[in-house]
């Protein structure tokens, strides 16, 4: 198996350990929200942060809104744009992943 094989199945291991369904890309969402969860992010921030492009996370965003663990809130600086952050689900979400691996 290769590392990078490896390291997606050790992750996937760790979310089901967690009991969250969530693919790899909405938990590394997720772990960038709550790594910045005094400050609100842009999708455009979000999307640089991942290293992926805007209507990638716009997509991923709304599936976690749904989920309820990201939430909109207007962007003050800008009325078009949007900032992202996690709910406290999506905080008891990310924390049980973390014990997860901590456990591990």
């Amino acid at each position: 198996m290769t590392q990078s094989t490896n390291q997606i199945r050790v992750h996937e291991e760790l979310l089901r350990a967690a009991g969250v369904r969530l693919d790899r890309a909405g938990a590394a969402l997720l772990y960038k929200l709550r790594l910045y969860a005094d400050t609100p992010l842009r999708v455009t921030s979000l999307a640089a942060l991942l290293g992926v492009d805007a209507p990638t996370v716009t997509r991923k965003v709304q599936q976690l809104e749904r989920l309820g663990y990201v939430a909109r809130e207007p962007d003050p600086d800008d009325g078009r744009a949007s900032l992202i952050r996690l709910t406290t689900s999506g905080q008891e979400t990310v924390d049980r992943i973390l014990a997860a691996h901590r456990e591990r």
